[in-house]
């Protein structure tokens, strides 16, 4: 019998370690119940985008790799407006001083996320591997991180006014990634590994520098037997407990009910927004792949954008040997659509949130980013949430005093994993516990989890089968 853990993408490892170590080689690895409001749900969602001729919208193209900051509306200059984010940045919060654990397939240091990584454990397969320790060979979390808080290493403050091609900057670009690897190459992991991970997080939140405040769990697993009775909820609910807010992706099964952590009631769950690439809201709607809430049991909180986003690029990682053909916007930039961006994103706006509130507790950075989320007319509230991340709606509000009182994860407070001691450094750590075993351990395998993604978070990476069409020469207006 195999180990409780999860699978998502297939059997293609063959060529994947090889080529990431050639790239590193040649440099490219180094319910608070309350109201909406803050926004109008017929608003603009971006600036800066010219429209035609008596048209309100932008023309739209997305041919290839053809990529435009400027007419893109999931660049990340467009996610910035849409977002909010850019009020923050106008404001000096950056989310500097805040740390972002992402638990995730690893990093590589492409240009974009150079300057504020830090390494927890390698708990994959590939920690034994001294070419392959930390980096991302699946391609899932680099993309995420970028989402989260990257900066190419041209881009300078305020990050307002750069509209270059080649420019990068995420939702929270002074914000501090720190990384445990929990996947390998193909994307696979097991229950255990991402337990053992979150309680790591926990137990080196306050180690020097890193301020760790924010979780981010691009993934997800079937909710087959509730939050009450799941190991991964339980380890989520300690992290909320020690100070950490956690964002989860809601899955992209399309189908009622939230995937596992996003179905416990203490975390953030994020669904994802289909803009239809257009910058109006007014035609936004739940994306055809975001799993729905519903009624009586648990919705998300709010949902984010979630397609056709643009992430940085791992080249020869397994996503971009997989499905360049259609998902490689640039030779830096790919376009990937999920829950797992939208709650990177949203991971990002909690950043911003915290650097501009350090002492704010997790239920109080829930409460504003869910009491702020902007009215739009396509999105249902069972389904959806209670609308449109707007974390400009959020700035300068004052905390209140809330706390969340669901009944908890059975084990909530049982440790799966002593992390005592260890020493960092140049910003990796090192120290006891050994990497996840290379073989399976004992037990039941969980029942076609895929970690929301192309298993993370059924990742459509632009070029995969989504919702019945292929992304791939196509254009829309």
């Amino acid at each position: 019998m195999q180990a409780p853990g999860v699978t998502w993408g297939d059997t293609k490892r063959r060529r994947v370690s090889a080529a990431i170590v050639a790239a590193t080689v040649v440099g490219l690895a180094g319910q608070v119940g309350l109201s909406a409001t803050g926004a109008s749900a017929t608003g603009v969602r971006a600036t800066g985008v010219s429209t035609t001729a008596g048209s309100t919208e932008p023309t739209i193209s997305l041919l290839g790799d053809a990529y435009s900051p400027v007419y893109d509306a999931a660049s990340p200059q467009m996610l910035a407006s849409a977002t909010g984010a850019n009020k923050y940045w106008s404001s000096g919060f950056f989310g500097q001083g805040i740390g972002v654990a992402v638990l995730d397939s690893g990093v590589s240091k492409v240009d974009g996320l150079r300057r504020n990584v830090f390494y927890g454990p390698d708990l994959s397969p590939e920690g034994r591997d001294v070419n392959l320790a930390n980096l991302d060979t699946f391609g899932h979390g680099t993309f995420m991180s970028g989402l989260i808080a990257g900066r190419t290493d041209a881009a300078t403050r305020p990050y307002l006014a750069d509209y270059s091609a080649t420019s990068y900057v995420g939702t929270a670009p002074e914000a501090k990634i720190i990384s445990v690897k929990v996947a390998d190459s193909l994307g696979n992991t097991q229950q255990s590994t991402i337990i053992r991970g979150i309680d790591w997080v926990i137990q080196h939140r306050n180690d020097p520098g890193l301020n760790i405040r924010v979780l981010n769990l691009s993934l997800g697993a079937v909710n087959s037997t509730g939050y009450l009775n799941d190991a991964l909820s339980a380890a989520t609910e300690r992290a909320w407990a020690a100070g950490i807010v956690v964002v989860a992706a809601a899955g992209n099964d399309g189908s009622a009910g939230l995937l596992l952590p996003a179905a416990d009631p203490y975390v953030i769950a994020v669904g994802a927004i289909d803009n239809i690439n257009t910058v109006s809201v007014a035609d936004d709607k739940l994306a055809d792949f975001s799993n729905r809430g519903s009624v009586g049991i648990r919705t998300p909180e709010f949902s984010a954008p979630g397609t056709h986003v643009i992430g940085l690029r791992v080249p020869g990682s397994y996503i971009d040997t997989t499905f360049s053909g259609t998902g490689a916007a640039s030779p830096s930039f790919f376009r990937g659509s999920g829950t797992s961006e939208a709650a990177a994103i949203t991971s990002g706006a909690a950043a911003l949130v915290l650097s501009q509130y350090p002492s704010a507790t997790p239920d109080q950075v829930k409460a504003l980013l869910t009491g702020h989320a902007m009215l739009l007319p396509g999105l249902n509230s069972i389904e959806a949430g209670r609308g449109g991340l707007y974390v400009a709606g959020a700035f300068g509000e004052a905390l209140t005093s809330v706390r969340q009182a669901f009944t908890h994860s059975a084990n909530w407070q049982t440790v799966s994993a002593n992390w005592a001691g260890g020493s960092w450094s140049n910003n990796v750590w090192t120290g006891p516990g050994a990497p996840a075993p290379t073989v399976s351990e004992s037990g039941s395998r969980w029942t076609g989890s895929r970690w929301t993604g192309a298993a993370w978070t059924g990742s459509r990476w632009t070029g995969s089968t989504w919702s019945g069409s292929r992304w791939t020469e196509y254009s829309w207006r």
